[in-house]
């Protein structure tokens, strides 16, 4: 049926860690069964900038079933820094020991290509001198949507710092809780180990916070989740972090659309991104809209002009007017001056990055052969 609804297209099936997890192959739904199903052809790719690159390769294949074997039909060496001829040596031990062909050798790319996953973002090491401010993101046990913050890792001007459970929030110049698979879980790991207590001083005292989905629920007042939706054993109300004065109630009817509206602040311009999120939040009278539509998101000063805000816009950072000017107000906080406020759409950038990506690609990558019927 793949083949007469596309006889002229390829589907690609992507998958990120290892394909032999053994406690895990019998019950898993991994990338692999699916290809086994399809009979597909599978790319072996071994990132070299971890090191033990041969016992990766060698011992992968190895661990493979009988019925999975037979689908690898190409090795890709990832991150490869240096002259590519000076790996000629190993690229022909491998393929003389495993049978499988390589089909290209990745060089290291220095740019900041968006994260696969939350792993690789928390794992990235600095490649930035000196900067202006520091933002401090709480690295939630159930965080999700984690790409809402690429935008900010493409800000010259500044730092991100994550801060896991137990660790001290210091003193950013702004605090970031971002979206949750878990919201009521997250929000009892952060009392437990007492970020919240931090938090709330740090936003009594001036600092700036910026809640994301998950994270804007948890800013709340109160949190109701009377059909258990979350996992936990509370049916009743549970208190949040009291910064801003919204009240959540889970629901069984998950919110999921594009959306494009105006921003109010803090500059009026235009706003796009989506939402993806259980339950309904409803804020006191008077509380100041984020936007257009005054449900997606509030927003309240805090003292020494400061703000509390939150959003369930996911993408709000991608918009590059309404970022700069939110970190615009973060840099008169600190008496800095104030970038320019006429940035490109976080989206362009990426897609600059991901062309530069597929040209190195098509430039070193041999396809052909995992390309044969």
């Amino acid at each position: 049926q793949l083949q007469q609804q596309w006889p002229q297209g390829r589907l690609v099936l992507e998958g990120a860690g290892s394909p032999v997890e053994v406690n895990l192959q019998r019950r898993d739904l991994t990338n692999l069964r699916l290809a086994q199903y399809l009979r597909a052809n599978c790319l072996l790719v071994a990132d070299i900038e971890r090191g033990g690159v041969f016992a990766q390769i060698v011992g992968t294949l190895a661990l493979l079933r009988p019925v999975e074997r037979p689908l690898i039909k190409g090795i890709l060496i990832n991150r490869f820094r240096g002259r590519r001829e000076l790996f000629d040596e190993g690229r022909q031990w491998l393929e003389a020991n495993t049978g499988v062909p390589v089909l290209g050798v990745m060089p290291w790319l220095n740019e900041l290509f968006p994260p696969e996953d939350s792993l690789d973002l928390l794992e990235r090491k600095p490649t930035r001198g000196a900067t202006d401010l520091e933002i401090a993101v709480l690295r939630l046990p159930s965080l999700s949507n984690f790409s809402d913050l690429d935008p900010l890792e493409a800000e010259a001007s500044l730092k991100l710092r994550w801060i896991q459970p137990g660790e001290p929030l210091g003193e950013p110049d702004a605090v970031i809780l971002p979206g949750s698979k878990q919201t009521l879980r997250d929000l009892e790991a952060l009392n437990s180990c007492g970020l919240a207590d931090q938090l709330q001083s740090y936003a009594q005292d001036g600092g700036s916070v910026l809640g994301i989905c998950g994270g804007m629920q948890m800013l709340g007042k109160t949190l109701n989740d009377p059909e258990g939706l979350e996992g936990t054993d509370q049916r009743g109300p549970q208190s949040g972090l009291g910064l801003l004065p919204l009240a959540t109630t889970f629901s069984g009817t998950k919110r999921l659309s594009q959306r494009s509206i105006d921003g109010l602040w803090p500059m009026e311009t235009p706003l796009s991104g989506f939402e993806l999120h259980y339950g309904t939040t409803t804020p006191d009278p008077g509380l100041q809209p984020l936007s257009s539509d005054p449900g997606l998101g509030w927003w309240a000063p805090g003292p020494k002009g400061s703000s509390v805000v939150g959003t369930y816009l996911h993408g709000l950072l991608d918009n590059g007017p309404w970022r700069r000017a939110w970190l615009n107000r973060l840099r008169e906080q600190r008496g800095l001056q104030p970038l320019a406020n006429e940035p490109k759409n976080h989206s362009a950038h990426r897609d600059l990055l991901l062309d530069r990506l597929a040209d190195a690609f098509e430039q070193h990558v041999n396809l052909a052969p995992l390309l044969q019927p």
